[in-house]
């Protein structure tokens, strides 16, 4: 038990605090990401990874899947999903 809680959480010397990165390790520009949405009449699930570049910018690359058929027959409503995300 001890082994995870120092996994969540780093003892500063004020006492108990959250770790910014788990046992000391540096954080990673590569993350694993989903996202699933529901509403009535609609569905979508959307996985895929994030790549931080630095200096606020990432870039991500997604695949989206919708849970009904398209509202036309050619439509084609899952596919790849690419963004370029900027922070201020």
């Amino acid at each position: 038990m001890g082994w995870l809680m120092r996994l969540f959480f780093g003892v500063s010397a004020g006492g108990v605090a959250l770790a910014g990165t788990p046992l000391g390790y540096g954080s990673s520009p590569l993350h694993v990401e989903g996202l699933k949405i529901s509403a009535p009449h609609f569905q979508r699930s959307e996985a895929g990874l994030s790549w931080a570049l630095g200096g606020g910018v990432a870039l991500q690359l997604h695949y989206e899947r919708s849970a009904y058929a398209p509202m036309m027959h050619q439509d084609h409503d899952n596919g790849i999903l690419t963004r370029l995300k900027l922070s201020f």
